[in-house]
């Protein structure tokens, strides 16, 4: 009883708004481009796309990612398993240092 009374007054504040019977008549259209992603045609500039060679790729293709030598031996070596090696750990630490906590905490 308390939820149907409930349910009375939201449409009953509903239907008092200006726009009721136009939200009741809404037709959703997924399909429907929005402000948001058509914005991107004020900022696009195709002639700095055309004329800088790296705008369109900034990392590497498929063919040189997979050609590059030390590509190779890092897949060798993970496929071998030596990322689980003391070596692997010790190299990481030398590679990629971590500042210490500036509140003294390791």
């Amino acid at each position: 009883m308390r939820e149907a009374q409930r349910l009375e007054a939201i449409a009953r504040i509903a239907a008092s708004v200006p726009y009721a019977e136009a939200i009741a008549n809404l037709v959703a259209n997924p399909l429907k481009p929005t402000a948001a992603s058509e914005g991107w045609h004020d900022t696009f500039d195709g002639a700095a796309m055309r004329n800088d060679p790296n705008a369109l790729m900034q990392g590497f293709s498929d063919k040189k990612l997979f050609s590059s030598k030390a590509f190779k031996l890092g897949f060798a070596l993970r496929a071998a398993g030596a990322q689980h090696s003391g070596a692997a750990a010790a190299a990481v630490r030398a590679l990629c240092p971590v500042a210490p906590a500036p509140w003294g905490v390791s």
